[in-house]
């Protein structure tokens, strides 16, 4: 819908935002495909079969990073962080930055690249 100048999204129930609207579709990891479907699945990721994004991160190194979280299930997943630049959408390890006395990290910070997938 698209009132003046705005335009508006409507999603389906139970489908994330940026996974719906940013993320879906196909990308390409040197010669493999790799399918990020709108529900939060992947396809053609290594071991990789569940993806959620981070909707209102509040942590360290907030502001600075945007959080997806990548697993082999929803309850396996591991942290990372995300860009997107032009067509193509770079996952990154998450490096600790700062510890407090007890070890906790304070501060994150975009680590080594994982994937760059360039969408099709």
């Amino acid at each position: 819908m698209k009132i003046w100048d705005k335009v508006y999204v409507k999603t389906k129930e139970n489908i994330g935002i940026p996974e719906d609207l940013l993320f879906k579709g196909q990308y390409m990891l040197g010669d493999n495909f790799v399918t990020l479907n709108a529900d939060g699945t992947i396809s053609g990721l290594d071991s990789i079969k569940f993806y959620a994004v981070e909707n209102d991160y509040i942590g360290p190194g907030m502001g600075d990073v945007d959080i997806v979280y990548l697993g082999k299930t929803e309850k396996e997943k591991l942290t990372h962080c995300f860009e997107f630049k032009v067509d193509t959408l770079f996952i990154y390890d998450i490096d600790c930055k700062e510890t407090d006395e007890d070890g906790t990290c304070m501060d994150i910070q975009k680590g080594q690249l994982k994937w760059a997938l360039t969408r099709k």
